[in-house]
């Protein structure tokens, strides 16, 4: 997924790391341009433990700056929970297998266009 999934020039190439271990999968990336950036990160595992580990982790971590968990649309599966912060720039989706923590700093895509999209691209 990158900036132009979103309608948004790409001004550079995005910075795409893959790593794999036996236990789990973690992609990151992060683009920007003049104006916008992107930056996520996935984690994916077949191992329920491992998953309850990184969803406790990750929100144990961001906790300090307000995160919640947000209701989401019908166009989402209902199987994925959506967390966010106060400021609605920054959004961790977790599924049973799967965990995207993702940042965005251009607000001409509403909230709920912005998760659909994620949502299809990534799960």
């Amino acid at each position: 997924m990158l900036l132009s999934d979103f309608g948004y020039k790409e001004d550079k190439s995005a910075n795409i790391n893959f790593y794999k271990s036996i236990l789990a999968t973690r992609t990151t990336c992060s683009e920007e341009n003049s104006n916008n950036t992107l930056s996520y990160t996935v984690f994916q595992s077949k191992y329920s433990w491992v998953m309850d580990i990184q969803k406790k982790e990750r929100l144990m971590r961001f906790n300090k700056l307000g995160i919640y968990k947000i209701q989401h649309s019908v166009n989402i599966p209902s199987n994925i929970e959506i967390f966010t912060y106060d400021d609605k720039k920054s959004f961790v989706l977790v599924s049973k297998d799967k965990i995207v923590d993702i940042n965005r700093s251009f607000y001409y895509t509403s909230d709920q266009e912005f998760l659909d999209k994620v949502c299809k691209k990534l799960f």
